[in-house]
């Protein structure tokens, strides 16, 4: 997790932000914070600067988690 805040502070590209982010997530969901990884997940899916690849790994992942698989 510290290193994806220390990624996150150095102002990556949108590409390397939004894997960056839906690790993030994977790691919140890990640990039993499911509801903090579906937030990370859900503004990766409706910001408009997401790219098109985070968009579609963030719902992939979404579902993942949502329906425990």
């Amino acid at each position: 997790m510290e290193a994806i805040k220390k990624g996150l502070a150095l102002n990556p590209d949108l590409e390397t932000k939004g894997m960056l982010l839906i690790n993030q997530a994977l790691i919140h969901d890990v640990l039993n914070d499911s509801e903090s990884a579906k937030k990370i997940l859900g503004k990766i899916i409706f910001d408009k600067e997401s790219t098109i690849a985070n968009v579609e790994i963030a719902k992939f992942v979404l579902k993942s988690i949502a329906t425990g698989s």
